[in-house]
């Protein structure tokens, strides 16, 4: 994914620096891609991102996620093969659903901008590359997070902000937790890790998003834009002050 990013932007000409923005699995992009092209990034922000220590720290408060990261994998092949079939059980019963009812609600008029969102992705699910591609996804995460603790550098005074979501919202990573006991384990487990990434920055903040569920940018999308216009301001502030460092040397 980080080799695949620095191609299509050197490709298309965006040349760099960049402010990289990670929701979710893509925290471990945006940071391995931060570390492995430090000249390159000069600011990150990350919205309830995935950390290199979740599986560990998944594992020790349910002992059975490996298996569920498995079965998820069998059955992200298994729609690959069978979404065409309308046999997809992640698509018919979730997403297709969902549109469904949207359209007898009176799509497009019910919430035009909730409708597009859902035909885009409604489209994007019934595609067996969909699939194929979020099995792959799963399938790297171990070796991405290897790739990330094993890269893992200070960042001296990045611009960085990290958005973890609400406790009460949290059902995201671990579905079917067996108790509010366990979900509450989880939730203080990554707010734990979230609080660490920020603090691999000297001027890193850490904020949890009252109200939002894992999605934060759809939830408060607001917070999220603010948040990048800032760390964009960072950055550049930062940038002009190299410049005239250097210019005063």
């Amino acid at each position: 994914m980080v080799s695949d990013l620095h191609a299509l932007l050197r490709g298309v000409g965006i040349s760099p620096p960049y402010v990289l923005v990670g929701w979710s699995l893509a925290g471990l992009y945006t940071r391995l891609y931060a570390n492995r092209y430090p000249d390159d990034v000069t600011g990150l922000v990350e919205v309830d991102p995935s950390s290199e220590n979740d599986d560990a720290n998944g594992s020790k408060i349910v002992p059975g996620r490996a298996l569920l990261l498995h079965r998820w994998r069998r059955q992200f092949h298994e729609c690959a093969a069978n979404v065409s079939k309308g046999t997809c059980a992640y698509f018919q019963g979730g997403l297709a659903r969902y549109r469904k009812a949207l359209r007898a609600a009176g799509c497009p008029h019910v919430d035009p901008q909730e409708c597009a969102l859902a035909e885009v992705r409604g489209d994007h699910q019934a595609r067996a590359s969909y699939w194929r591609d979020a099995a792959s996804e799963i399938e790297a995460i171990t070796r991405s997070s290897a790739e990330l603790r094993a890269s893992q550098r200070p960042y001296g005074n990045l611009p960085l902000i990290v958005f973890t979501d609400s406790q009460d919202g949290d059902i995201d990573h671990v579905p079917h937790a067996p108790s509010d006991t366990v979900q509450r384990a989880i939730w203080a487990a990554k707010n734990k890790e979230h609080e660490r990434i920020a603090k691999l920055s000297s001027v890193g903040a850490h904020f949890v998003v009252a109200g939002s569920m894992h999605a934060i940018q759809l939830d408060h999308p607001s917070t999220v834009v603010s948040a990048v216009d800032e760390v964009v301001d960072q950055a550049r502030s930062s940038g002009r002050n190299e410049r005239s460092t250097k210019s005063a040397r």
